[in-house]
């Protein structure tokens, strides 16, 4: 099946992804909202869905360490190409190209999963909720999150030639709503000038 025009846009530019502009502190804002994903280290298997080029990997092996794992998903090979060229001796590291509307894993198969910089390029939002709790261990953490607000990353991406010119990053409380709707607990939701952040949990029962 041919690529997407989003996948075949992501493609092209991972190989520029880490020479665009960031803010110096990027790194340490990363580290900064890694660490309120969860109240402590996951205990199994992490999935970074939709990681690119590792952004998050620095920050969720140092904050969960050994024996969690953690597998990186990104649906644009190039992207997963770039992120394992950069980290070829993790032995905690798997990669997967998939996409997370459709999640190629059974029920209750991760402590954790971070969504960091993906959901508003996601066609169907609602589908990528519900397979996010779907392979959350019971009291597994799902957290959604951007070093933007909505109305900051909405109003870039308006700005931005190509495909993801129309992407919409929801309120987070619009999304916390949602994950209520689809049973999630715990369900805390943050927005401010540079930062977005929503975090629910699966029920344990």
């Amino acid at each position: 099946m041919p690529p997407s025009a989003k996948q075949a846009y992501f493609n092209q530019i991972a190989p520029l992804w880490d020479t665009f502009p960031s803010p110096e502190d990027t790194e340490s804002r990363i580290r900064r909202l890694v660490e309120q994903f969860t109240d402590g280290p996951a205990a199994g298997w992490i999935l970074d869905a939709g990681c690119g080029t590792g952004i998050l990997l620095p920050a969720l092996l140092e904050r969960h360490p050994c024996p969690s794992r953690v597998l990186e998903l990104d649906f644009a090979l190039d992207m997963l190409r770039v992120n394992a060229s950069k980290n070829p001796a993790r032995r905690r590291v798997r990669f997967t190209c998939a996409d997370v509307q459709r999640l190629p894993f059974p029920d209750a198969s991760f402590a954790l999963v971070a969504c960091f910089g993906l959901f508003p390029h996601l066609a169907d939002q609602q589908a990528a909720l519900r397979e996010f709790l779907r392979v959350l261990q019971p009291g597994g953490v799902v957290a959604i999150a951007h070093l933007m607000a909505s109305h900051e990353l909405n109003a870039f991406h308006a700005g931005v030639n190509g495909p993801v010119s129309g992407d919409y990053l929801p309120p987070a409380d619009e999304v916390a709503r949602r994950l209520a709707e689809l049973g999630a607990t715990g369900i805390r939701a943050s927005e401010s000038p540079g930062l977005y952040l929503v975090r629910a949990a699966r029920p344990r029962s």
